[in-house]
C-alpha cells in the first residue's frame, strides 16, 4: 500500500500527475508530516503542501495549480497548519516565489493567513517584499492585510515591512517600496482623520524613502551607550545588521556591507550558516 513516504518521493521528484493520483486514492496522506532539509544541519517537519511549494522552487518542474487545489480540497485544514518553524503554506508561497495563481489559491480560502506570523515574527507580506519577484503578489497580500504595511507592525527583530522591501535585490523593489508607503500613508491618514474628525486628504505620507540610499552614521566607540551590543568582528562599533536567513544580529554597518560579508565568505560568524544578506536595523541592540 502506498504511504506518505511515497507521496513525499513523488513530490520531491516533481511527478505531479502521480501526486494527483496518489491524493485521489489516499487523501489522508495530505495531512501527514514530512521532513524538509534546508542544509546539512537544518530541517523541519511540514505537510505535503509546504513540501510541494518548496520542491517546485528547487526543481525545473513548475507545480500545477490543480496540485495545490487537490491538497487543500482533500483537507482544507492544511492551509491553516504551520510547519515546525511556524510557517503556513502562505509563508512558503511568499518566500519561494510561487506563481500568483498558486498564492491566490492558498490565500483566498484562508485570507486570515496574511495576518499570521512565523516563529521569527515574519508576515507572509514581509517575505514577499524581501524575496518577491512580482508586484501583483505583494498587492494580493496587502489587500488581505493592509495593516501589515504600517511601521507599527514589526518582526521579532524589530524590522518593518518597508525594511524588508528595502533589502529586496530584484528590480521589482522600485515598485514595491512606493506601494508599501502608499498603504502605510493611507493608514496614517485614516487614523489622523478619526482623531481630528477632519476632511479626507488626498496627500500621501512620504514615509522613510531616504532609508534606502542614506547610510546611518556609526557612533564612535567611546560614545556608544552602555549595554549596546558590539560587533563581533571589529569589536568597536555597535551592531546594526541582522543576517538573513539565520537571524543573528552580530555585525555593524561596516562589517555587514558587501566587502565585510565577502571577508567572512558570507558565513555567519556565530552559526556558520550561509548568509544571503545583512539587513539594517533601525534600533539600538542591547547586549545579551
Amino acid at each position: 500500500m502506498p504511504s506518505s513516504n511515497t507521496l513525499s518521493s513523488l513530490i520531491r521528484l516533481g511527478h505531479w500527475e502521480a501526486v494527483l493520483n496518489h491524493i485521489a486514492h489516499y487523501p489522508g496522506d495530505v495531512a501527514k508530516p514530512m521532513v524538509i532539509k534546508f542544509g546539512e544541519d537544518t530541517s523541519c517537519r511540514a505537510l505535503p503542501i509546504h513540501v510541494s511549494i518548496l520542491a517546485a522552487k528547487r526543481s525545473t518542474r513548475p507545480i500545477p495549480l490543480r496540485v495545490i487545489l487537490a491538497l487543500s480540497t482533500a483537507n482544507p485544514d492544511v492551509l491553516r497548519t504551520k510547519d515546525s518553524l511556524g510557517r503556513l503554506p502562505l509563508h512558503y508561497a511568499a518566500r519561494y516565489n510561487a506563481p500568483l495563481d498558486i498564492l491566490t489559491a492558498i490565500l483566498s480560502p484562508f485570507p486570515q493567513g496574511a495576518c499570521v506570523t512565523s516563529d521569527e515574527g515574519a508576515l507572509p507580506l514581509m517575505l514577499a517584499c524581501l524575496h518577491g519577484d512580482s508586484i501583483d503578489k505583494v498587492k494580493a497580500l496587502l489587500d488581505a492585510y493592509p495593516e501589515a504595511a504600517s511601521n507599527d507592525i514589526r518582526d521579532d527583530s524589530g524590522l518593518t515591512t518597508f525594511e524588508y522591501a528595502s533589502a529586496n535585490p530584484r528590480p521589482v523593489k522600485v515598485e514595491i517600496l512606493p506601494l508599501i508607503e502608499l498603504f502605510a500613508g493611507q493608514r496614517i491618514s485614516a487614523e489622523a482623520r478619526l482623531a481630528s474628525d477632519a476632511q479626507p486628504s488626498t496627500q500621501i505620507v512620504e514615509g522613510n524613502t531616504e532609508r534606502e540610499e542614506v547610510e546611518v552614521e556609526v557612533a564612535d566607540p567611546e560614545i556608544i551607550k552602555p549595554g549596546t551590543k558590539i560587533c563581533c568582528i571589529c569589536l568597536e562599533r555597535a551592531v546594526s545588521r541582522v543576517l538573513v536567513p539565520c537571524g543573528h544580529t552580530i555585525l555593524c554597518a561596516g562589517c555587514g556591507d558587501r566587502q565585510g560579508l565577502s571577508r567572512i565568505d558570507y558565513k555567519c560568524p556565530e552559526c556558520r550558516s550561509d548568509v544571503e544578506q545583512a539587513i539594517r536595523i533601525f534600533a539600538r541592540i542591547a547586549d545579551d
